[in-house]
């Protein structure tokens, strides 16, 4: 124990000097201003943005926006735009679809250049799942193409691009008139090795799914929401074989609670000759106030941790992110979340708890606040968004971004297992509403280091932009963009 005792604690003193080096005074520094990623500034809303990068330095965004400017979005359509790693445009926007009822909920990924998309297209009886794969100058070079049941509503639809193949999963309805979770293979010209077909099917409703794929793309592992009531929903996980589509296992419950369970993620750790790691965190509203609930499965669904919850009944606490990532023999995890305290009124904040899973149903140390209150105190911190990633000498560290309510500034903070580093960094610069979405997690080292990008919805004069934003921190770390 005294040699263990001796390990952490030459790691806790590397982890701060490394950490405090990023804390010095030109920490951060603008690379860029604030990107408006849509060209219809001022007349149409865009909305629903997503992101990505690839391993040579690509930046690609989609998102949806009405170009007549209708009311709802009644006939938004799909657009996509391309930058290099350094954040210059290299193309203007390019509306991709021409549907007259309406495309939505854009998800993409890239291989080889090529960016491919699922979105949500509204049809006159019907919304299907639409896949496309474009060039990186926006030509439409496979698709767009229907690959969900045209008799049927399909929505929430998620692309993992794993090489030449996109991986697609959804929720649908079915000839049983209850929402089912579909998945469909796609080869890179459009032809379906896999066409869609239901991976659960359990006479209840089953929606919002969320997914991730192992180290080699050989199993797809979705959480989910199942609907046994109205007031009682239950986490679920399914894993796909991606070679043909089978049930890996399950579809089984990951908890059995009569509370209402939802705000579900995953995350998975698959690094090579170890156990892949699928981590599910989800919040349980047991009518003491809303927790924030962890469990883990290895690749063919057995238990690792069971079901255990991170926060106690004396907050409220909701929309659980999580992230995991392997170092040496470990599998640490993060998990950020909304919390409100008690005798706050409706004051939000972010928390995070990192730690590494043993297997051990046991909550870890109090959770860290993220959202300093000096910052945004009575903001309203909420919608967080977490990435981990490997800092030099193999320690892990976190970036957590978010909103505020207040004023909709989008903030970031990174920090290590040991607690947060410096202070938070505004990210966005002008008083405009921003919807963070997902901070993308690095898919390769390029020329600027490890990369993480962030892109959200800001409003400008009453319009809703889809901006794309990076900054850039100068240290003794890997030069890292948000």
């Amino acid at each position: 124990m005294k040699g263990k005792h001796w390990m952490l604690l030459g790691l806790y003193l590397v982890a701060m000097l490394t950490l405090a080096a990023c804390a010095r005074g030109e920490f951060p520094a603008w690379l860029i201003q604030p990107e408006r990623v849509s060209s219809e500034a001022g007349s149409n809303d865009s909305d629903m943005p997503a992101i990505y990068t690839d391993n040579d330095g690509n930046v690609v965004v989609a998102w949806s926006s009405d170009p007549a400017g209708n009311p709802g979005h009644s006939d938004s359509e799909i657009y996509w735009r391309r930058y290099n790693a350094m954040g210059e445009p290299q193309t203007p926007p390019v509306r991709l679809t021409t549907n007259s009822f309406g495309d939505y909920y854009p998800s993409i990924g890239m291989s080889g250049g090529v960016t491919y998309l699922v979105w949500m297209g509204d049809e006159i009886t019907s919304s299907n799942i639409y896949w496309a794969a474009v060039d990186q100058d926006g030509n439409l070079i496979a698709g767009p193409e229907n690959i969900s049941d045209p008799t049927y509503n399909d929505y929430d639809p998620h692309l993992i691009q794993c090489g030449n193949y996109s991986q697609v999963y959804w929720s649908g309805d079915s000839a049983s008139m209850d929402f089912e979770i579909y998945y469909a293979k796609v080869r890179y010209n459009g032809i379906q090795d896999v066409p869609y077909k239901s991976v659960t099917n359990l006479s209840w409703s089953e929606h919002s799914p969320h997914g991730e794929v192992d180290r080699f793309c050989n199993r797809l592992f979705i959480a989910y929401e199942l609907d046994f009531t109205l007031t009682n929903s239950d986490v679920f996980l399914v894993g796909v074989n991606t070679l043909n589509g089978s049930n890996a296992f399950g579809p089984f419950e990951v908890t059995s609670n009569p509370a209402d369970e939802n705000d579900i993620d995953i995350a998975v750790t698959s690094p090579p000759f170890a156990d892949t790691l699928i981590s599910v965190v989800w919040n349980r509203d047991d009518g003491a106030g809303g927790e924030i609930i962890y469990a883990s499965r290895y690749a063919n669904g057995t238990i690792c941790a069971p079901a255990f919850s991170l926060t106690a009944d004396s907050q409220i606490d909701a929309r659980p992110v999580v992230e995991n990532i392997t170092v040496g023999s470990n599998k640490d995890v993060l998990v950020a979340w909304e919390r409100v305290q008690p005798g706050t009124g409706t004051d939000r904040d972010i928390y995070a708890s990192f730690f590494a899973d043993d297997c051990t149903p046991s909550p870890p140390a109090s959770p860290t606040l993220i959202s300093e209150s000096a910052v945004s105190a009575n903001a309203d911190d909420v919608y967080p968004q977490a990435l981990i990633r490997l800092a030099p000498n193999d320690i892990p560290i976190y970036d957590v971004v978010w909103r505020t309510l207040s004023d909709g500034a989008v903030w970031s903070r990174f920090g290590s297992f040991m607690g947060p580093s410096g202070a938070s960094d505004l990210i966005s610069n002008n008083s405009s509403a921003g919807y963070p979405a997902d901070a993308e997690r690095p898919a390769a080292v390029t020329t600027l280091g490890n990369q993480v990008y962030v892109t959200w919805v800001g409003n400008n004069l009453g319009t809703v932009e889809t901006w794309y934003q990076q900054t850039v921190w100068h240290a003794s770390m890997p030069i890292v963009l948000k």
